[in-house]
């Protein structure tokens, strides 16, 4: 019998920069003692499924903070430690809440996750940042928010590291994949392109990899223009984005 899908707590945007009003300026330990399981604004979808019980909530909490305590946690994280929980806690979100994506395009639950359930990891994961590493929003700023996408759309399937293009795409091809809707918004079209970028990286100096990732992705947006790559048939898109990299790497290498 299919398990019934589990509802989490939504804060609405007035609600969130409300509660954002408490947040700023507190410290990693502060939020640690102000974060909680439950908000007295916070609403539940009325229908779909079962709402999330507070336990499971706080498993959630200590999972997280378990996954942040290898990479440092509560102390400030190195570059690299900040990359190892990017990846841990992608698939840790995305194995422990069991969203639907429907349910995860839901700016208001991601909200709540980064303002109430775990804003001391939202904090030490982004010492310095604004509101939109704890408040959930379409361009997926959110830290939390963000980690969830990036495992949903580019977990490889079909062997057994699924969090292997997690693992060694650079921060910024991920950035270039994932904030670009009509590319994240297929799953097959962005696992090929970072397929192609895993490729390039490991076929370019490191400092023309950057420079060569973006000019692909220019000619990418370009075709994306002309026809739609998610119309293409797999192999009409393994084409396409084949050739767009093979240029880009041939202009970086000469």
């Amino acid at each position: 019998m299919a398990t019934e899908r589990q509802l989490f707590p939504r804060l609405s945007r007035i609600d969130s920069e409300t509660q954002w009003q408490l947040v700023e300026g507190l410290s990693v330990s502060e939020l640690t003692d102000l974060s909680a399981t439950d908000h007295e604004h916070a609403k539940f979808t009325a229908t779909g499924g079962v709402r999330v019980t507070p336990q499971k909530l706080e498993e959630l909490q200590n999972v997280i903070r378990s996954v942040a305590g290898r990479s440092g946690f509560p102390e400030a994280p190195s570059r690299s430690q900040a990359a190892e929980f990017d990846v841990a806690a992608a698939g840790a979100l995305l194995e422990e809440m069991g969203l639907p994506p429907g349910e995860a395009a839901r700016n208001e639950i991601w909200s709540f996750v980064g303002l109430v359930l775990l804003p001391d990891v939202v904090r030490w994961r982004f010492p310095t940042a604004g509101a939109e590493r704890f408040v959930g929003g379409a361009s997926q700023r959110n830290a939390l928010q963000r980690l969830w996408w990036r495992a949903y759309v580019l977990r490889d399937e079909s062997g057994q590291d699924e969090l292997r293009l997690l693992r060694h795409l650079s921060e910024d091809a991920l950035v270039q994949i994932m904030e670009r809707s009509f590319l994240s918004s297929d799953k097959e079209v962005a696992r090929e392109i970072a397929a192609r970028v895993l490729d390039l990286q490991s076929r370019l100096p490191e400092g023309n990899v950057e420079g060569a990732v973006r000019e692909a992705m220019k000619w990418i947006v370009c075709r994306n223009q002309i026809v739609s790559l998610a119309s293409l048939s797999s192999d009409q898109l393994r084409d396409q984005i084949h050739r767009i990299f093979e240029e880009a790497i041939q202009q970086f290498t000469e």
